[in-house]
């Protein structure tokens, strides 16, 4: 009879060690990579809504509007909580809901005219501001990730970080976090 083959004590506490110091590096990088993807996700889930939103203003010759929701029912909340798109007037229907529970970051926009939270097309197709921006700040992040600019035509613009990390806007001026 052939004698049992076994690790000893010491092989598997340095098999342990080892995972432990291989873990200790891979969890934080799978972590930045499963935010850079949620970011992602939301850049394009924006994009989308915003397209969207514009095709159908055109297609059904009414306005349309685009607003942050917290509930996905009425407009209201913070952007990064979800989004609708609804007609405008008396009888608003919604046309689309946009959920995205993020809580690794925030959403921010600025429209001018200053004021607007939500942005409304028309049946031409161009939005009710002149310009806007919307960008995304991870949580501690010192620059945003990307950026979307809207023009006064309605249309979009992708921006994402420079060589140094940061994004800068049409007048120049750097988007902070």
């Amino acid at each position: 009879m052939r004698g049992a083959r076994a690790f000893t004590l010491l092989e598997l506490l340095l098999t342990l060690i080892l995972m432990a110091i291989l873990s200790a590096i891979a969890i934080p990088a799978f972590n930045q990579f499963l935010q850079r993807g949620h970011a992602a996700a939301l850049r394009m889930q924006l994009m989308r809504a915003m397209h969207f939103a514009r095709t159908q203003a055109v297609v059904r010759h009414e306005r349309i509007m685009l607003c942050p929701s917290a509930n996905q029912v009425t407009c209201g909340g913070a952007w990064q909580q979800g989004f609708i798109i609804q007609t405008t007037g008396d009888a608003a229907k919604i046309l689309h809901v946009f959920h995205f529970a993020m809580n690794n970051g925030v959403l921010h926009s600025r429209f001018f005219p200053r004021g607007r939270v939500a942005l409304t097309f028309f049946a031409s197709g161009w939005p009710d501001i002149q310009n806007g921006t919307f960008w995304f700040c991870a949580n501690r992040a010192v620059n945003p990730q990307w950026a979307l600019v809207i023009n006064r035509t309605g249309r979009i613009r992708e921006v994402l970080p420079g060589r140094y990390g940061e994004i800068v806007d049409d007048v120049g001026a750097q988007l902070i976090c």
